[in-house]
Parts: C-alpha cells; structure tokens; sequence
C-alpha cells in the first residue's frame, strides 16, 4: 500500500507545512497602553528548518525587546489549536491558525532542548515611532478577539504576516532588492524533504499546477529562509538616504545541522517502485496454475489504489479549499475509476476489455509526454504508470485475458 501511505504523509506534511508550532499556553498581551523605550528593539527571528514534518521549512517569528518595560517577547503566527476536527478542517483547506505570544527566553529553551534548531535574529532599523506602531499592532492582533486568521500554507503564514505588517508601517521607504527565483515552487520545496522521499512523493502527488509556476521574489517570502535573505538585501528610505533595513545580524542558538534520513532512503522508494514493475512483468507471462487468479488480485491491488489516489486529487481540486491543489494532472493516470473497475474484473469480458483499452492508450500518452506535461510529475511515480500499461495492455488485447474472466466467473 505504498500510494496510500504517500498519501497520508502528504496530509500529515500539509498539515505542517507552515512551520506551525504547537503552543500549550499563548500570552494574550499586555493591557493598557504602554510606551516603548528608546531601548526597544524589534527583530525578525529566523528558526532553521528541523528533522520533524513540522519543521521542515524552518519558522518566522518577530521579536520585540525592550529593557526599560521588562519586555522580551516572541510574536508567532504559526499557532493551531489541534482538535478532533483538526484534520478534516485542514483536508478541505478551512483551518484557523493563531497569532500566540510567548516568551523569548522560554522560546530558546525549547529550540535548544527539544527541538534543536538554530535561531538567527535580524535586527530592523525602525526609528521610534514605527516601533511603537508594530508594538501596537501585534499587541492588539495578539487578543483573543484578533488573533486568529485563516491560513493558506504559501501565501498566508507565519512568515508573510510578519512581511506584511512591516510592509504597512514602513510604506514606501522599504525596497527590496531580491531578484525573482526562475525556478518553480515544487523545484523550490522539493529540496527541504529530499530526506524523506515518500513524503516528498506525496506532497507531489497531492499539489497541482499551481506549484510549477515560478513565484516572483515577494512570494517567496512566504517560506522563512527566503525571508530572511530578503530582508538581509532590503533597504530603508532615512532622510532620503538609502540604508540596510537589518542593522546587525546574530545566531541567537546554534545547533549543528542534523540531517537525519528517518524517512527513508530513495534507495527503497525506488526498488519498491521499480519492484512493483518487476512484479506485473512476472504476473503477465505467468503461465503457472495460479496466475489468474494471481493477476486478478494483483491488479486490483495496483488499479485499487490509483483509484483511490485519483479520488483524493480529485476531492482537493474541486471540493477543497486549496488552491495550489487545482489542475492535478496526477489525475492523467490516477482516475477515480479504477476503484470502479477493479471489481468488474471477474465478471463484465466486454465492459472490462473497453476500457482498458482505453486506459491503455492514455497511458501511454501519459508515459511518452512525462517530462513535457506543464505539471512536473514524481519519477517514483513512472514504474507504477508503466506498471498499469502493461497490465491493462494484456486486458485489452490479449486474448488469455478472457479466459481469466471466464474462469473467476465460474470458480
């Protein structure tokens, strides 16, 4: 059931895709009004990307210090209240995320015991009056009245929130200078989950054609490190003088990358994919005892659980929410029919022959335009492809297929 559990750890990797981050207890703020000192200073924090499904993309936070007034916090949009109907929420891309404030020092305890990330902190130029607005702002957003906000995994997170309230406060005096990546958002994302190919597969399975279009440079702020690049480049208008808006740059915790492979190696991934082919090969020119009753239930299994996989694109493209789910072209070769079909295997000779012949064809069309359609398809997905070919190739065309029908019919 190798589909199926791509499958799932696509829901469990979108389900923390947005570098969320699980707080037991959120700080609502402090009440009444409150001046910040000429000490204040606001940072962008940085967390790199960690070794669980949650972390994978690294987090954005804002940080606001201010010795004079006891203050020292973190400001993170990445907060979820997990429930029962966490996960059916998200798969139909209606889920609300949290603005939860907390403290910085209770924050680097938890990077550095538990989760061992590294935290780099950017400190912005922001003149008095800027850093009381995106005080107040964060501090009135940070009430339970405020701080929720429906979450969008690429456009809306922790990180283009963060963007966009500096963006509101400094206006016109903020440029960036960021040039737009040239490469598209799969080819982007793909690289944070090499070290988990199934999930990689999955993700690949679930997105649509939206996530092969190149983002321009402010989109891509959405992902936390390419923020923090961006804003290392980014320039402030002080006095018609153009200035680096980060001030000074520092590794508030440094923990040694750890690249684990707990997901698996593509090594297994590729043999189990490649296996699979290797197996209807083996069952197509069977000629023992056995065989049809072994290839009935062999494709079952394969066209099972395309079917399946084609249900599920075709669920997050048109009833979903999401929209980076949309023109699946997974869809070519996964159809939500095979889940039909599988079980008129046995018994319907005409209605069966039909349509794998057409199913065949398809096929083979999906398989000759691989590398040319404009969604880029998984490679671990191309032996499965090849897989069904062939066997709906032999039920087409091959003649043998319809003594498999009689005699499972009989038996």
């Amino acid at each position: 059931m190798m589909i199926a559990r791509v499958l799932i750890l696509f829901f469990i990797s979108c389900t923390l895709f947005g570098r969320v981050q699980v707080q037991a207890q959120c700080l609502t703020g402090y009440k009444g009004d409150i001046q910040l000192s000429d000490e204040a200073v606001i940072s962008l924090i940085t967390v790199d990307p960690g070794n669980q499904i949650h972390a994978f993309w690294g987090h954005t936070a804002l940080r606001i210090a201010d010795p004079a007034n006891g203050i020292d916090l973190m400001y993170n949009y990445g907060a979820f209240r997990f429930d029962a109907y966490f996960v059916p929420k998200f798969v139909y891309g209606k889920l609300d995320y949290i603005l939860c404030v907390s403290h910085m020092r209770g924050e680097i305890n938890k990077y550095r015991d538990r989760e061992k990330r590294a935290l780099i902190e950017q400190v912005l130029l922001l003149n008095q009056e800027e850093k009381q607005e995106v005080f107040e702002f964060v501090e009135t957003n940070a009430l339970p009245e405020n701080r929720t906000y429906r979450y969008d995994f690429l456009f809306d997170n922790c990180s283009t929130r963060i963007r966009d309230i500096l963006e509101d406060v400094l206006g016109e005096r903020l440029t960036y200078h960021t040039e737009d990546p040239g490469r598209t958002w799969r080819q982007i994302l793909q690289p944070y989950v090499t070290h988990f190919p199934f999930l990689s597969l999955g993700i690949d399975l679930g997105l649509g054609l939206p996530v092969d279009k190149e983002p321009a440079a402010h989109d891509l702020m959405g992902l936390p490190i390419y923020m923090m690049e961006a804003y290392d480049e980014a320039l402030v208008n002080v006095n018609g003088e153009e200035q680096p808006l980060v001030t000074a740059k520092d590794t508030l915790l440094w923990v040694e990358p750890n690249h684990e492979t707990g997901g698996g190696s593509p090594l297994v991934l590729y043999g189990l994919v490649w296996g699979l082919f290797a197996v209807g090969l083996w069952v197509t020119n069977s000629k023992a005892s056995y065989s049809s009753r072994l290839r009935i239930w062999f494709d079952r299994l394969v066209f099972g659980i395309a079917g399946i996989a084609g249900l599920l694109a075709i669920f997050l493209w048109f009833i979903s929410l999401h929209h980076v789910t949309d023109i699946n072209f997974n869809v070519l070769w996964a159809w939500p029919t095979h889940f039909i079909i599988i079980w008129m295997l046995s018994r319907k000779k005409n209605a069966v022959k039909g349509y794998m012949r057409v199913c065949a064809v398809a096929l083979v069309v999906v398989v000759l335009g691989w590398y040319f359609w404009p969604q880029e398809l998984n490679v671990a997905l191309l032996p499965i492809v090849l897989t069904m070919m062939v066997r709906s190739t032999w039920w087409g065309w091959n003649p043998a297929s319809e003594g498999v029908v009689a005699s499972s019919a009989t038996a």
